[in-house]
């Protein structure tokens, strides 16, 4: 309730008096374009470690071909002067990256769809990917997500697989090498796709929520500790959805779903009460075809958004409070056609995320900058950002540890957060009422992976309550 309340207050104040106590502006522009074929799945990642984000491809070179893997080198600022290529399976479908093998350089698995495999690629220090191991899965294999499943310290995998409905798990052993823990149909609907990986219970490990695209059913599997997987029956969810994503919506402490619903131009947000149960809904609706989605904070306001790829081009969900999204209807045309992947990263270092879309039919990828403007921030309190202060961390680039100086103009609640590249929360440093002047905390990330980060303060006058002062700035952890 009084988050709710919270949230109506702002916005009267907005009604009010012409401005929001903490609001930013997104204009998305259209950058470049790169030509690949048949791109099908698509991420991100700084694969040779020179602090710009690099652009991962699946192509689709035929049903029955075998596909490649393209790596395209950012050279910074929407450049992408180099590239690298692969060959990998037939009808490349989902791409995950991580470490595998902890040398502090992003790996990559891919799902061959029609030759039932993933092939792992491992990073030889100077971005090009090396197919060093195949595994093997049922046929169709769509969906694949990862995490450290049962604390080891290695990353592992999830793999589900479509005839017949299958979820594997895959451990790593943390040298790139993976062997398979598990193989299961029971607690899967018809046709499972890409799911989430998150701490769905709030009980310290990660846990599994799979869509069943044909059967309109979500499948939750909850983790021991150790790997294990338990699941009840599948939740019906009313809608045939393929592809998710996650994110706090509401802002009260649980991980909560995005679901692509491709059948009526719907995205579907489902709220977690914090056991891995889905009690409340809500639906949303788009006069286009959707086809993937992803999350992040794209205003820097502190609320995770959504970003949803479109046959016309992308829409932007902006969060409002509380789990609202406003539907910003500047629907970017002219971007391709046919089956869209999209992800999100900050190409042009600027310190907000932008997106890269792959355009199937089209055979491009296009590129598109966040034009973020964070003037409201600035015309509601122009005199507490002379005293207010974020400096940037020391060390950068840093391993494993390093200093954030901030400073306080009067005694305030602070909150500081290191935001990773897509936007989620990675840990909260600081959330207290400290005294006015200089403060200083430090990040270990020795648990984190190498790349870039943000770290974001907010601050809120304890005596003045509409008063408050954001800010983010880059790092950059080298291991």
């Amino acid at each position: 309730m009084f988050r709710f309340l919270l949230c109506s207050f702002i916005g009267i104040v907005a009604l009010l008096f012409g401005t929001q106590v903490v609001h930013s502006q997104t204009n998305f522009s259209l950058a470049d374009s790169l030509l690949t074929t048949s791109p099908n799945a698509i991420q991100v990642g700084d694969f040779n470690k020179d602090g710009n984000m690099d652009i991962i491809v699946a192509n689709i070179l035929g049903s029955f071909t075998p596909g490649n893997v393209t790596i395209f080198f950012s050279s910074g600022g929407f450049h992408f002067d180099s590239t690298y290529q692969v060959a990998i399976g037939n009808q490349p479908a989902r791409i995950f990256v991580a470490d595998f093998n902890n040398d502090s350089y992003p790996d990559a698995a891919i799902t061959n769809s029609h030759s039932a495999s993933v092939s792992i690629l491992i990073n030889d220090g100077a971005g090009r990917l090396i197919a060093t191991q195949t595994l093997t899965t049922p046929y169709d294999c769509d969906g694949i997500a990862g995490g450290d499943f049962n604390g080891d310290g290695n990353i592992d995998l999830a793999v589900t697989s479509q005839v017949p409905s299958t979820l594997q798990i895959f451990l790593g052993d943390g040298n790139g090498n993976f062997t398979q823990h598990d193989s299961s149909s029971s607690g899967l609907g018809t046709y499972p796709k890409i799911g989430v990986v998150a701490d769905l219970d709030n009980d310290g490990d990660l846990d599994l929520a799979i869509p069943n695209e044909l059967t309109g059913e979500l499948s939750v599997f909850k983790n021991d500790g150790n790997a294990n997987f338990t699941t009840s029956s599948p939740i019906s969810i009313g809608a045939s959805c393929a592809t998710s994503t996650s994110g706090d919506f509401n802002n009260d402490g649980n991980v909560d779903l995005a679901l692509v619903k491709e059948d009526s131009n719907q995205v579907l947000i489902l709220f977690n009460d914090g056991t891995g149960n889905f009690p409340n809904s809500s639906r949303y609706s788009f006069n286009d075809t959707i086809n993937s989605l992803v999350s992040g904070d794209f205003n820097k306001d502190g609320k995770t958004d959504i970003a949803v790829a479109m046959k016309k081009g992308f829409v932007l969900m902006r969060n409002l409070c509380n789990g609202t999204f406003d539907i910003e209807n500047k629907i970017i045309t002219g971007y391709g056609a046919g089956r869209q992947a999209i992800a999100a990263g900050d190409f042009d270092n600027d310190g907000d995320l932008d997106i890269v879309k792959a355009n199937m039919s089209s055979d491009n990828l296009s590129l598109i900058r966040n034009n973020f403007s964070n003037t409201e921030i600035a015309r509601f309190a122009p005199e507490m950002s002379k005293f207010y202060s974020l400096s940037q961390n020391y060390p950068n680039p840093f391993n494993p540890t390093t200093a954030i100086r901030f400073g306080l103009s009067v005694r305030s609640n602070v909150k500081i957060q290191i935001i990773n590249t897509l936007g989620q929360i990675v840990t909260t440093l600081v959330e207290s009422e400290l005294e006015a002047g200089y403060q200083e905390v430090q990040w270990n990330a020795s648990n984190a992976v190498s790349g870039i980060y943000f770290y974001r303060i907010e601050a809120v006058a304890a005596d003045h309550p509409n008063n408050r002062f954001v800010d983010v700035k880059k790092m950059l952890l080298l291991k």
